[in-house]
């Protein structure tokens, strides 16, 4: 991914590795990827990873890349699957609203929480389901949070008084 956005790539991580960089730890055996899927980007994309493992990017024209559902997986080290449009949504749905993680002092974008429930909420695989209800639950812990009332560093150093004259007894 670094080395994507170090060739300034369009793409937003989504799938297992959006999940897990959103908080929920699982694992998971590949990359998903969508691509912004300009003739542009594409060229830039194929080229990058045409110089990647194996370099078996290097079979892929801009040809396989349809405008429609279902992935291309390049089989490396670590699969990546390469999407350019998910239940219908391209890229450019979703790059405003997602959220973004520093790699090596490189941006690399990601679903949000609410984004991964919207592709996977209907899915029948166990692993999205698990995923949607990890999401929904962040999502409440992070709601729970905002609610508290919040008394800044005096709040802080008030329960930590509390905390010591509670252990002091």
């Amino acid at each position: 991914m670094v080395l994507l956005a170090d060739r300034k790539v369009l793409f937003i991580t989504v799938g297992g590795l959006a999940v897990i960089m959103n908080g929920f730890v699982r694992s998971t055996l590949d990359a998903d990827l969508l691509v912004e899927a300009s003739p542009a980007n594409l060229e830039n994309l194929l080229a990058t990873l045409g110089n990647v493992g194996e370099g078996w990017a290097r079979e892929l024209t801009l040809a396989d890349f349809e405008l429609r559902e279902g992935s291309i997986r390049i089989a490396e080290h670590f699969d990546i699957d390469l999407f350019v449009q998910i239940k219908g949504l391209r890229y450019e749905d979703f790059a405003s609203e997602a959220r973004s993680v520093q790699l090596q002092d490189r941006e690399i974008l990601f679903l949000n929480p609410e984004q991964i429930i919207r592709l996977k909420a209907d899915s029948r695989r166990e692993k999205d389901q698990l995923d949607v209800i990890a999401m929904r639950n962040l999502l409440q812990e992070k709601r729970a949070e905002q609610s508290k009332p919040s008394l800044g560093r005096f709040g802080t150093l008030l329960r930590g008084a509390w905390a010591l004259l509670r252990g002091v007894r």
